[in-house]
């Protein structure tokens, strides 16, 4: 699949799907990854002969995924995905169907949800050193978690904009591009406080661009952190 229209596909995803930019990564992935495999079964010149891709194509895809051990969430997500791929090329006049309607998505385990009990819960907030950048902006980071209830995803999308440290409100968009807004408790106002007066203007500096940036939380290259740091963070 060219550059292009990875790019084009993206762009759908975001403007007529109104999905997160993280989750329209994460498809775009999926459809280059079906397209490699396309390449590696039918030659690279018909990598993107999506006309002749069918049921059986897809049936034969997803075998592939289980030999390569995929769980059966992952290969949900990638069929999702080619589902919405397959819009995007019908739309674009380059399908005339969607075969991934046929094919049923795997059945997911149903699995009891985590929690922790309060005297873990409260050993976790206290564990960044708040004598450090990188703690404060940790210790800000599980605050909000802890006293809003956000994603992982919303966290690390979140701007400066969207904070109002007087109301203590926070603007959230979440799945589908739909806002909501949280509140926090005194806690998070007073470490993400000091997160925004103290370390993250040092964050910021480290930049080499020397470019402004909105989102709130940032790595220690001044760049905006991702969801799979703040995974990390929660589960060491």
């Amino acid at each position: 699949m060219s550059a292009a229209y990875v790019d084009a596909f993206i762009e759908y995803l975001l403007n007529s799907r109104g999905v997160s930019a993280h989750t329209a990564e994460a498809y775009a992935h999926d459809a280059v990854q079906f397209m490699d495999f396309l390449a590696s079964v039918w030659g690279e010149e018909r990598s993107a002969d999506f006309a002749a891709v069918d049921y059986r194509t897809l049936r034969d895809y997803v075998a592939h995924l289980h030999r390569m051990k995929y769980e059966r969430r992952s290969i949900a997500r990638k069929l999702s995905a080619l589902r919405s791929l397959f819009r995007f090329l019908v739309a674009e006049n380059l399908a005339v169907a969607n075969p991934a309607m046929l094919a049923r998505l795997p059945k997911l385990d149903q699995m009891l949800p985590e929690f922790l009990y309060p005297q873990e819960m409260a050993a976790l907030l206290a564990a960044p050193d708040s004598n450090t950048v990188l703690g404060r902006r940790d210790q800000a980071i599980l605050e909000l978690l802890y006293s809003t209830g956000m994603r992982r995803s919303e966290v690390v999308s979140l701007t400066l904009r969207d904070i109002e440290m007087g109301g203590r409100k926070i603007r959230v968009t979440g799945k589908g591009r739909k806002q909501r807004e949280v509140l926090f408790g005194e806690p998070a106002a007073r470490v993400l406080e000091e997160y925004l007066e103290r370390s993250r203007p040092a964050l910021l500096a480290a930049r080499r661009d020397g470019k402004q940036e909105n989102t709130c939380f940032l790595s220690k290259s001044g760049r905006p952190l991702n969801g799979g740091y703040i995974y990390e963070l929660v589960h060491k």
